[in-house]
């Protein structure tokens, strides 16, 4: 459970991080320079999102409930499956770091979503095997 909950806490900081990029500087990643203000829109909302779930990331650290850390690993693994999808979908026309960097983005973002899942099938056999 220590790690899982580890890697939550990293993943929220990585998070908040970001939230901060995308509501300071939403063309520093996302968008390219003189991007429509509707986009800019989209990237702060991307960055609430990011903070939001990062507070939770972070939050769960303090739970004692294996069930709320093992659906909050289970939605931390979601969005990077999520996000490594739509990397590996865009193509790198646009000029914007996200679309230029879209294979690296993927590939961090499955080694994160593997992380996740080999981590919460271990705590699940760990918490068996003592239960």
């Amino acid at each position: 459970m220590r790690a899982l909950k580890r890697l939550l806490a990293v993943n929220g900081l990585v998070f908040l991080l970001r939230a901060g990029l995308n509501i300071l500087r939403p063309t520093s990643f996302y968008l390219a320079e003189g991007a429509p203000d509707n986009a800019i829109d989209a990237v702060h909302v991307l960055g609430i999102t990011y903070a939001a779930f990062g507070l939770i990331q972070l939050g769960i650290w303090r739970s004692q409930d294996r069930t709320a850390v093992r659906v909050v690993a289970a939605g931390s693994m979601l969005f990077a499956s999520g996000v490594a999808l739509q990397a590996l979908g865009q193509n790198s026309s646009p000029p914007d770091t996200f679309h230029q960097i879209r294979m690296a983005s993927a590939a961090e973002n499955i080694a994160v979503a593997a992380l996740y899942a080999t981590l919460i099938i271990r705590e699940r056999r760990q918490h068996r095997t003592t239960a």
